[in-house]
This record gives structure tokens, sequence and C-alpha cells, in this order.
């Protein structure tokens, strides 16, 4: 999975995090690799371990309820605890990808380096600091991993030029690029909900990738409209550092998208309880789940 960012390529996928932001160059030493790994990957196994512990909710149905969903729909019926309960959802949803995307890319890298079957270059980190996630297209494009970047823009770039023969540079070429992308990704995350064995009805993803591009376009429409605005050059802002007020308006607004965003796709799967006897942990084997219940063969 993570060779589909083609490191240390001329075909590497754009953003693809380095070992040091502030060095790019930057390549550590193998013990110090090691050792890093190690940890990284014993340390998220031991959290996905405790999080598949916690007791599933018994009225998550009503929690959950897809009636909740909406937020503009229903303005004056919104409360703080509903509000709440959105965003740490989807902070926990994120914390948990997080950890077993890490987690299984600090296994496979100390793997496979320790084997020498794999080159330690190769395996930089999947995700960039949250720190600069003070835009959607910076939370999707540098933060969140790039693992199938290559696999959805290609297609992206074909439509829009090919296809629609839409002008290169043209802002309907980028905002095109932008939706086909997020529309092919949504596609391919219902594809992998629907062989987890979930309902196509309760994914919601498409929906949930189309939103995500549409507030990023949003996003380069205020800011064009900024830069206008203050006479500046319509290139001029997009890869400059912004300042720090600019960051905190950016954070609260990433964090307000998705805290309204994000139940479309979350709901429907956290409002069906789990069944007992079922396995909700990502982890094969849970010496978590073996220590708490006294028997090591029950992890």
């Amino acid at each position: 999975m993570f060779a589909l960012r083609h490191v240390n390529t001329k075909y590497e996928a754009r953003n693809t995090p380095v070992f040091k932001d502030s060095d790019p160059g930057f390549v550590p030493s193998k013990p110090a690799f090691l050792l890093r790994e190690s940890i990284i990957a014993l340390t998220y196994y031991l959290l996905l371990g405790l999080m598949a512990q916690r007791p599933p909710s018994p009225n998550a149905p009503q929690l959950f309820d897809e009636s909740w969903i909406s937020v503009f729909r229903r303005l004056g019926e919104v409360t703080l605890p509903q509000l709440r309960l959105r965003a740490l959802s989807i902070a926990g949803f994120a914390v948990t990808f997080w950890a077993l995307i890490r987690g299984y890319a600090a296994a496979a890298g100390t793997i496979t380096v320790t084997l020498g079957l794999n080159e330690l270059r190769d395996w930089r980190p999947p995700f960039c600091s949250l720190m600069q996630a003070y835009s959607l297209q910076n939370l999707w494009g540098k933060v969140w991993h790039q693992n199938l970047r290559s696999l959805l823009t290609g297609p992206a770039a074909k439509i829009t030029y090919d296809v629609l023969h839409l002008r290169r540079g043209s802002l309907p070429a980028h905002f095109s690029s932008v939706i086909i992308t997020f529309a092919l990704s949504g596609i391919m995350h219902s594809y992998a909900g629907v062989a987890a064995g979930m309902s196509p009805k309760q994914l919601n993803v498409i929906h949930l990738f189309i939103t995500q591009a549409l507030g990023v376009v949003v996003e380069d429409l205020v800011r064009l409209g900024f830069l206008k605005a203050t006479g500046q050059g319509s290139k001029k802002g997009k890869n400059d550092t912004p300042s720090l007020a600019h960051k905190i308006i950016g954070y609260l607004w990433v964090v307000a998208f998705m805290t309204w965003s994000g139940p479309v796709w979350l709901y429907p799967q956290a409002s069906k309880p789990t069944s007992l006897g079922i396995n909700s942990s990502f982890v094969p084997y849970s010496i978590i789940k073996a220590w708490m219940m006294g028997d090591v063969r029950a992890g």
C-alpha cells in the first residue's frame, strides 16, 4: 500500500512527508529508525487493543440516529451536547485510523528494513504534522496519508483535460480535478466498505467525499476573493506560511467543517450495535484483552 507513493522516484506522490520538515533531505540512521518505529508500532498496537476493549454504547441507535446528521435543517434544535458528540466521534474515528495506518506502517518498516528487504530511506512517515491542518486542502493533501494520491489524481487529470478539455491552469480545470479526485476516492472507499460487510445504504462515503471537495473549492474561492480585495496577486498566498491569526481561524474552520460534515459517513455505521462475539479490534491478537480476561488465549 505504501509503495503506491512511489517514494524517491520521479513518480513520487506530491506532498509525501519527509523524515524531518526542517531538513527534507535528512535520513535517520538505521538504529535510530528501528528504535523509533518499533516504539511507534508497539504504542499504537497497545492503543488499538485498549480502544477495542471499550464496550459499545447500549443506546448507540439513539445517539447516532440518522435524524441527527443534518445541522442546518434543524438549527433551532441543535444542542451543545450534540455538537460535542459529533466532534468527539469524528476525533475518535480519526485517531483510530491514524493509529491503525501509522502503527502498521511502523511495523512493516521495522520488519522489512531489519530483514534488508527495503531501503530505510523509502520508509518515510505516512502522515505530516497536524500543525499543517489549518485548511481542508492541507488536511487531505498534506497531513493525511497520500497512499492513494497517484491512483486518484491520474484519472482525475485524464478526465479533466482529455475528456472535458478544460484549459490547464484554469479555475474550472482545478475545481474539476479536485471534485473528480474526491469522487473517485469516495467510490474506492465505498467498495472497501462493502467488502468489509457494510450495506451500501449505510456508507454515504461518496456524499462525504464530495462534501470535502466542495469545502476545498470554497476555501480556494475565499482565498482568491481575499487576495483580490487586498490587491494581491492571485498566486500569492497559497503556499506562503500564514500568520498565527490566520492559522487559528483555519483550525477553527477545519474543526467546524469536519464536525458538520463527518457524521454523514460515521453515524450510520456507529448506530449499528456490535453483535456479541464479534471481534471489533483492528489487531489480530490483543495482549490487552488477554491481560484483562486473564487468559492468554482470549487475545
